[in-house]
């Protein structure tokens, strides 16, 4: 006999966004429906942590702001709504000041992880890049010392930073980042 898919009941954003205030694990939001985030591991605790405090040392004072793992983007098209949790964001608007996510972000950072690499680099990339205040989105490994970019300014082509001795300017920073602050004590 065969298996019926089960109907299961799409929720409003109000519904998804009290949830997560109560909820023990995080979970994104696609047009109605919840997806449970898995764990991550010490490297990409290490790299996203890495990444936020340099960003919240340089940024400190000024109007970009950045935010660490528990603060969602939100992407709202035609089509759908979401929500998503990226590793670090930052935010340059002041009128951005929801207490929960982020709707104008200037920058995302995604560290890859396995299950997550193909969403990160394909669903989540093309959602991000119809929010209108990205300048770039930024994917860094957490196996090998590889980051790419990709900017609004270059069409979203992505560049590719590979190898021990590699320099990532974004357009937040006057200074660019080396990469041995991106993968300070990693271990690969």
């Amino acid at each position: 006999m065969a298996q019926q898919k089960q109907h299961v009941p799409r929720i409003s954003i109000q519904e998804y966004l009290d949830g997560e205030q109560v909820s023990d694990i995080r979970h994104e939001y696609i047009d109605g429906e919840v997806y449970a985030m898995s764990g991550g591991t010490k490297n990409h605790n290490r790299i996203a942590g890495n990444i936020f405090s340099l960003l919240d040392e340089k940024l400190y004072g000024g109007p970009c702001k950045p935010f660490i793992n528990d603060i969602k983007v939100r992407v709202s098209t035609l089509e759908n709504d979401a929500f998503y949790y990226p590793d670090v964001v930052v935010t340059c608007d002041p009128k951005d000041d929801h207490e929960l996510y982020v709707e104008k972000p200037s920058l995302i950072v995604e560290v890859l992880s396995d299950s997550t690499q193909r969403t990160d680099k394909n669903e989540k990339f093309f959602a991000y890049r119809t929010l209108e205040s990205l300048d770039e989105y930024v994917i860094i490994s957490q196996k090998t010392k590889e980051v790419v970019v990709s900017r609004k300014k270059n069409q979203w082509k992505p560049e590719t930073f590979i190898g021990d001795d590699f320099k990532l300017h974004l357009s937040c920073l006057s200074d660019p980042i080396p990469s041995s602050r991106i993968y300070r004590d990693v271990s690969f």
